[in-house]
């Protein structure tokens, strides 16, 4: 007497067992079209898109004893009765600072302010990982995993003040991961281990598919366009984002290689030249972005 006769939407986890909770769990629709669930024994929240992908999780940190438990640990969670997403222009939101403060579980190793410089590298970008470590006692490693395709690197951060690290001692850890050319994007986190042999990664539970990421624009720009006259050779091409700088190269030759051509002048995304020992061969290359 009820409808409807049939299911219109499922979502199951992989394993399906990893996701149960015989009471206190439920979901609603959010206006995104995702959906909030509650997996109310286990202390587990998530909202999955229709195509059931996860695109946030997170486990609360209280324990069956009322305690917060420490970050990475594994212990019998709190149940939650029930647990709601509100939009960014909820009432109750106007004029608070929405800013994060940080975790609630109690952390063995403190990270702050991960980030990456430039924010849109080229592929000629070297990319500079910056993050603020600090512990009750020795940071003993800090090593960035960077994944790019089907490669990876392991790069050792350091705080001494050296191989880019701009101040020693002042807990900030960097690392330089190379120019990526032929790549679109890289991920990155941080594995951390201190002296009392706490590890914790950045961001929390990282993985090789849990990570900071940042997008890598090709430094050759597209629709390049070349006009000769008796007088000028003009060049143009589209902007690229981040980018204001470029150079020409020249040859009458390929097969021997391009220099760079300094006869012209830039204004914008142009560049012309008005020698009369024009050549026969042009590229434009954009420099990097920092």
């Amino acid at each position: 007497s009820f409808g409807p006769q049939e299911l219109t939407w499922t979502y199951a986890a992989n394993p399906h067992e990893s996701m149960y909770s015989s009471n206190i769990s439920g979901a609603h629709r959010l206006a995104n079209g995702n959906t909030h669930i509650t997996v109310g024994a286990e202390g587990n929240f998530l909202e999955v898109r229709s195509d059931s992908t996860v695109v946030w999780e997170y486990l609360s940190p209280f324990n069956v004893a009322g305690e917060i438990d420490m970050q990475g640990d594994t212990t019998n969670p709190a149940s939650i009765f029930r647990s709601h997403t509100y939009d960014l222009n909820y009432g109750a939101f106007a004029g608070k600072n929405l800013t994060p403060k940080g975790y609630i579980e109690v952390n063995p190793i403190l990270v702050e302010s991960t980030q990456h410089l430039p924010n849109k590298p080229t592929e000629l970008d070297e990319v500079v990982i910056t993050s603020k470590i600090y512990d009750d006692s020795e940071i003993l490693s800090a090593d960035l995993h960077v994944y790019f395709g089907t490669d990876s690197l392991i790069i050792s951060m350091n705080d001494s003040g050296i191989e880019g690290d701009v101040m020693p001692g002042d807990s900030i850890y960097t690392a330089t991961i190379p120019a990526l050319p032929n790549y679109d994007k890289a991920d990155y986190y941080i594995e951390i281990e201190d002296g009392s042999n706490e590890k914790f990664n950045d961001p929390p539970f990282a993985s090789d598919d849990y990570y900071f990421v940042y997008e890598i624009t090709s430094s050759i720009p597209l629709n390049i366009s070349i006009t000769k006259d008796s007088d000028t050779t003009l060049i143009e091409w589209d902007s690229i984002d981040g980018i204001t700088n470029y150079k020409v190269y020249s040859s009458n030759d390929p097969y021997t290689g391009f220099q760079e051509d300094l006869s012209g002048t830039f204004i914008g995304e142009s560049w012309s030249s008005t020698v009369t020992e024009r050549k026969k061969f042009y590229y434009v290359k954009a420099l990097s972005s920092k």
